[in-house]
C-alpha cells in the first residue's frame, strides 16, 4: 500500500519509470520533429531550383519561398526556448499550414501543372506524420482539402486536373486519418494494459509478508508495501512483532548495503541483528539491487525480512550436529574380522603381535574388565565338600 504519508511521492516504480520514459520519448519525439521541419524547410527553398526547370514558364519566385521558409524556421527557433517550449505543438502547426497553404498557391498560381500537384500529394504525405494525434492530423487534411478545393475553382485548369486535386487530398485525409485512429486505438489499448499491469504488480507487492520498498537513488520514495508501512509505524507502538525500520542498527546497515549496491552493480544481502521494541534479540535480513531502468535512470529495490526463527533454527541444527560429531569421534567400535588364536584365544592386533582378548578390547574399546567366577568354574575349582 502506498504510504500516506508520501501519497504523492510514492508511486511504482514501473509506473515512474514509465512516466519518465514517456517524457523522454516526448522530448526525443519532439526534437525529432523541429529538426525534420527544419529539414523540410530547406528542402522547400532547394527544390525551387528543379521546379522551374521542370516547369520553366510557371510563377514561382525564389525570394517568396525564401521568406515564408524563414519565417517557418523562425517558429522552429522559438520552440527552443525554454519559456516557450510548452507551445511546440502551436509551432508546430503554425509553419505546417503556413507552408502547406503557400504552396497551395503555387499550384493554383501555376494552373494545377503536373509538377506541383505531385508537390502538394508529396508534401502533404510527408507534414501529415508529424501531427502526431488523430484530431490535429484530421483537422489539418480537412483544411489541406478545402484549401485544395478553394484553389481549383480559382487556377482556372481543366476539370480533370481540378479533380485530381481535390479527390487526391480527400483520399489522403482519409488514408491518413484512418492510420492515426488505428495509431491512437493502439495507444489507449497499450496504455490501459500497461494500467492494468501496474495495478496487478501493486495488488502483489502488498500482498508480501516482508517490507518492500523502492526508491531512488536521490531518496525519493517511489513503492513501499503494507507491511513496509507497518514497520515505520511499530516505532509508535510500546510492544509489536514488527520490524521496527527505524531502528539505528536497521538504517546503518541500509545504507551500507545500498552504497555497496550501487558500487558493485549487483544484488547485495546481508543479517543484522538488534533488540526489538518487544525486548527481544532480532535477526533481520537486508537484500537490496540496484537496477538501472530502460529510462536510464537508477533505482534502490529492497527487501527486509525477519529471519529470527531460521537464524535460531540453524543455529539449534549446528550445535545438535557439533554434538553428533562429537560423540562420533568419541565411540570406538570393533569391526570386521578379528585373528584369533583357535588354542589359547589371542588376538593378533594390527602391528602383527598377539594379545590376550583383555588387553585387546581394552586398546581398542571404552571397556573395561573386571575379574569374577562363573559357576561352572566355581564347581571345577572349587567343588563343594
Amino acid at each position: 500500500m502506498l504510504s500516506p504519508a508520501h501519497e504523492e511521492e510514492l508511486t511504482l516504480a514501473p509506473s515512474h519509470s514509465g512516466r519518465r520514459l514517456a517524457y523522454e520519448l516526448d522530448h526525443a519525439a519532439s526534437l525529432s520533429t523541429r529538426l525534420l521541419i527544419s529539414l523540410g524547410v530547406l528542402a522547400y527553398v532547394a527544390w525551387h531550383p528543379l521546379i522551374r526547370m521542370l516547369s520553366p514558364g510557371g510563377t514561382d519566385p525564389f525570394f517568396e519561398r525564401a521568406v515564408v521558409s524563414s519565417v517557418c524556421l523562425l517558429f522552429v527557433a522559438l520552440s527552443f526556448v525554454a519559456g516557450l517550449r510548452r507551445h511546440l505543438d502551436w509551432f508546430v502547426l503554425i509553419a505546417i499550414y503556413l507552408g502547406t497553404f503557400h504552396h497551395l498557391t503555387l499550384v493554383a498560381r501555376n494552373g494545377l501543372s503536373t509538377h506541383y500537384l505531385l508537390a502538394h500529394f508529396i508534401l502533404l504525405g510527408a507534414l501529415s506524420p508529424l501531427l502526431g494525434g488523430l484530431r490535429s492530423t484530421a483537422l489539418f487534411l480537412t483544411a489541406a482539402t478545402i484549401g485544395a478545393a478553394v484553389a481549383a475553382a480559382t487556377s482556372g485548369a481543366g476539370l480533370d486536373d481540378r479533380l485530381i486535386l481535390i479527390s487526391g487530398s480527400f483520399l489522403l485525409l482519409v488514408v491518413t486519418t484512418a492510420g492515426a485512429w488505428r495509431v491512437q486505438t493502439l495507444q489507449k489499448a497499450g496504455r490501459r494494459q500497461v494500467r492494468q499491469v501496474g495495478q496487478f504488480f501493486r495488488n502483489l507487492v502488498d500482498v508480501l509478508p516482508d517490507p518492500v520498498y523502492a526508491r531512488s537513488v536521490k531518496g525519493d520514495w517511489r513503492l513501499t508495501n503494507e507491511a513496509f508501512d507497518r514497520g515505520l509505524r511499530s516505532t509508535q507502538q510500546e510492544t509489536t512483532t514488527e520490524i521496527n525500520l527505524a531502528a539505528p542498527e536497521i538504517v546503518a546497515a541500509l545504507e551500507r548495503v545500498e552504497s555497496m549496491a550501487l558500487a558493485t552493480g549487483h544484488t547485495m544481502e546481508r543479517d543484522v541483528s538488534f533488540v526489538g521494541l518487544d525486548g527481544q534479540k532480532r535477526v533481520v535480513s537486508l537484500k537490496v539491487g540496484a537496477p538501472q531502468l530502460r529510462s536510464g535512470e537508477q533505482i534502490l529495490l529492497g527487501l527486509i525480512r525477519d529471519v529470527t526463527a531460521s537464524r535460531q533454527m540453524e543455529q539449534a541444527l549446528k550445535s545438535k550436529i557439533d554434538e553428533l560429531e562429537t560423540a562420533r569421534r568419541e565411540v570406538k567400535q570393533l569391526q570386521g574380522l578379528l585373528p584369533i588364536c583357535m588354542h589359547c584365544g589371542s588376538i593378533r592386533s594390527e602391528g602383527g603381535d598377539w594379545q590376550s582378548v583383555e588387553t585387546y578390547v581394552r586398546c581398542h574399546t571404552e571397556a573395561q574388565f573386571s575379574h569374577g567366577l562363573c559357576d561352572g568354574c566355581l564347581d571345577e575349582r572349587y567343588p563343594a565338600p
